[in-house]
């Protein structure tokens, strides 16, 4: 903007098409220059154009917007002397300062063109965090409200048997099993607002991570083993093969949340058939895989899946938040390490978690939210909704 060009071409390599002396003193001066031959002309006899052209006479006049250069209009004539009068030279000045104006208003038209695209933009991003807020409250209201309902009921009716004196009947069984399942409702219901807490300190960078030394194989066997009640409701068999010793730095609180959400993911989806946990070292990285057989994943559809909020499958089939593969993701990555998947439609789904024993100096104390320096991202993302547990 405001360069002084020629038909596109910047000036400097403009050489064979106007005389460069003349041009540069009009841009330079912003004042007009007549020459009546330029072949005698002081100022351009001995310039290479016009002793190569033999030009005579030369007429070239600033564009000026206010005291903005915006370009030159250059003219000649090789056929005359003189060719340049003081009347052609006034419309030429007069075709220069409107030049200047359309010249202004396509800048001007340029810039507000841009600040509409800008505008715009920004517009679509609100719109669609808008419409992403606007579905995550009716997805987690509905979640929150759903263990709600059978919890009321279960409660109403312990409540209802005792005003009457079932209890005192010798039927203890009876309560049990439903104060057993009030305690699994009560249970979602802590996950759900777990997750809801988490979603918003990981998106903020908190918490750090607490770092200590942890036995992989034994938080692997200690999640393992809460899952027993929720394995049995869903037909599924749990075949655990935990390498002894996998000691690493990381957070141990985190790494029970991501294997955790990977076994739930497992529970969930893996249509009652055996699941396979295992945990082993491979040199200086350890290695957690979770593997169902299930219906498993698209490729087109893993693409997304550790996204926040993303689902690969409806919330009127299976409920969750969409969030538990993405919390899971974030914790890796704090951790210094990657987590991938590996399926495809109707041959299950396998995740594969894989951490630095010794994590990288920056990592340790870092927050899930700061990326690590040098770290490749995690691959292959998969979104299917963290899981009932029991």
């Amino acid at each position: 903007r405001g360069a002084v060009r020629t038909g596109g071409i910047p000036i400097e390599r403009a050489g064979d098409r106007v005389c460069l002396s003349v041009v540069r003193t009009v841009a330079r001066t912003q004042m007009p220059m007549v020459l009546e031959d330029a072949r005698t002309s002081p100022a351009t006899r001995d310039d290479p154009y016009v002793v190569s052209r033999q030009s005579r006479s030369m007429l070239c006049a600033p564009v000026l917007s206010g005291s903005a250069l915006r370009g030159v209009m250059y003219l000649e004539n090789d056929l005359v002397t003189g060719a340049f009068t003081a009347d052609r030279v006034e419309v030429v000045g007069i075709l220069s300062a409107q030049a200047a104006v359309a010249l202004e208003n396509a800048f001007l038209y340029d810039d507000l063109a841009r600040v509409l695209r800008e505008r715009t933009r920004l517009l679509a991003r609100a719109e669609e965090g808008v419409r992403a807020r606007d579905t995550f409250l009716t997805l987690a209201s509905h979640e929150l409200r759903t263990p709600l309902t059978p919890l009321l009921l279960e409660v109403q009716i312990l409540l209802r048997d005792a005003r009457v004196g079932r209890m005192r009947a010798g039927r203890p069984e009876r309560a049990a099993r439903k104060l057993e399942r009030a305690v699994r409702q009560i249970v979602r219901l802590e996950r759900l607002a777990n997750d809801l807490i988490d979603v918003t300190r990981l998106a903020a960078g908190q918490p750090e991570m607490q770092m200590e030394p942890v036995d992989l194989s034994q938080v692997v066997r200690d999640v393992a083993a809460r899952y027993a009640a929720a394995l049995e409701r869903a037909g599924s068999t749990l075949l655990l093969d935990a390498e002894p010793g996998i000691v690493g730095l990381w957070d141990r609180a985190r790494l029970v949340q991501v294997a955790d959400k990977l076994l739930s993911n497992a529970v969930k989806f893996g249509e009652g058939k055996p699941i396979d946990v295992r945990a082993e070292r491979d040199g200086d990285r350890a290695r957690l895989v979770v593997r169902d057989r299930g219906a498993g994943i698209a490729r087109a559809t893993q693409a997304r899946l550790f996204g926040r909020f993303e689902r690969g499958v409806s919330e009127r089939h299976f409920g969750g938040l969409g969030l538990g593969l993405w919390i899971a993701r974030r914790i890796v990555d704090a951790l210094g390490g990657s987590i991938r998947i590996e399926s495809e439609p109707r041959a299950g789904a396998m995740f594969i978690v894989e951490l630095p024993c010794e994590p990288a100096q920056e990592a340790r104390g870092r927050s899930p939210d700061a990326p690590t320096s040098g770290q490749a991202p995690s691959t292959a993302h998969h979104g299917r909704a963290e899981g009932e547990t029991g």
